[in-house]
């Protein structure tokens, strides 16, 4: 009932914005299994073809748009320019260099080393679900190198430096104003039985609904392992530096009575001023119940977030729909606006 009640908010909003006549570019993936689900059970047709969907009274609407604007799109689709966009509206975002790739490399790296500290991260300024993204780097050598491995992989390739916080790492979904799922995702690990080595582990990782598919070779050092190795029964391996749902990353849900009420209005003003209304922010502080000022950086903010991740344990699922904490639940806004199917 609670998911349903969710996925019909969601329909329910986008018929909204529709009779508003606003503009809105194509992101939510309306295929997926828990919008199917929704359709059959409330007699909404899915046209695939024609990217519509068709109420029980008739009312059609295409679905070829996405919830922002191209140009809040464009705000969130440049890491470096998202960063400059929240720092200028006095919201955290770590320090961070741009590399210049007409410049040369010593320019570059001096340039770092005058004005960052170590550790780092290097990443490309576009992309998605982890890919190319190098956490915790300690020194110049290890930068050089990812740099260069991201410039071969693609040319020009557009590559943002920044400092490495440590914390933990949140997504916070938030969309029409309100705060619909946090969620707090753990490093992707193995725990060992005693018996198999660690290729076996990883094989059978049961720790996370997606399987993992990029194992950090260094952290593995760094632990004194290899895939060969016996691992100990309860002895925890983390494979990654990187805290990706889509690589094995398990995700632990958080009640909004758990998140600083002025955190949850820092989120909201973080979609004001890059121009979204659905938005997935990744957020670094070792506590989300103290104010993000005090400590916090927003990290990423993506304009197509993955909706799986709110749905994926029961506890996300009620808190999908009970998002409180000074805010309407979604279950009272689909009420509000049931009248529009």
């Amino acid at each position: 009932m609670l998911l349903k009640i969710s996925i019909l908010f969601i329909i329910i909003i986008l018929f909204y914005y529709y009779f508003i006549n606003y503009k809105i570019r194509e992101g939510v993936a309306f295929g997926m299994p828990y919008f199917l689900e929704h359709y059959k059970e409330n007699n909404i047709v899915f046209d695939k073809q024609n990217k519509t969907l068709i109420s029980s009274s008739g009312q059609k609407i295409s679905y070829k748009n996405h919830f922002n604007s191209k140009q809040g799109d464009a705000n969130c689709n440049d890491k470096a320019l998202t960063s400059s966009i929240l720092q200028k509206n006095n919201i955290n975002v770590p320090r961070f260099i741009v590399w210049n790739n007409n410049a040369s490399n010593q320019i570059n790296l001096t340039k770092i080393n005058n004005q960052l500290s170590y550790p780092l991260v290097a990443k490309p300024t576009q992309g998605t679900q982890g890919y190319g993204v190098k956490t915790n780097i300690t020194n110049e050598t290890d930068l050089f190198n990812h740099i260069q491995y991201l410039v071969k992989r693609k040319k020009n390739e557009k590559i943002i430096v920044e400092e490495y916080k440590k914390g933990n790492d949140y997504r916070i979904m938030v969309f029409n104003s309100e705060i619909i799922g946090v969620v707090k995702r753990n490093l992707p690990y193995v725990i060992g039985d005693g018996k198999n080595n660690l290729e076996y582990l990883i094989d059978e990782h049961k720790y996370s609904k997606h399987k993992i598919h990029n194992v950090d070779l260094n952290m593995l050092r760094e632990q004194n392992v290899t895939f060969e190795t016996i691992i100990p029964s309860n002895k925890k391996i983390y494979l990654s530096k990187v805290s990706n749902y889509h690589n094995g990353a398990s995700i632990d849900n958080i009640p909004l009575v758990n998140v600083h009420p002025e955190n949850i209005e820092m989120f909201k003003k973080v979609n004001q001023v890059l121009d979204v209304k659905l938005s997935g922010i990744d957020f670094i502080t070792t506590n989300i119940s103290v104010p993000y000022y005090l400590e916090g950086v927003i990290i990423e903010v993506n304009e197509r977030p993955d909706l799986q991740i709110h749905y994926d344990t029961s506890e996300n699922k009620k808190d999908f729909i009970n998002a409180k904490q000074r805010h309407k639940t979604a279950a009272n806004l689909a009420k509000d606006t049931n009248h529009l199917i």
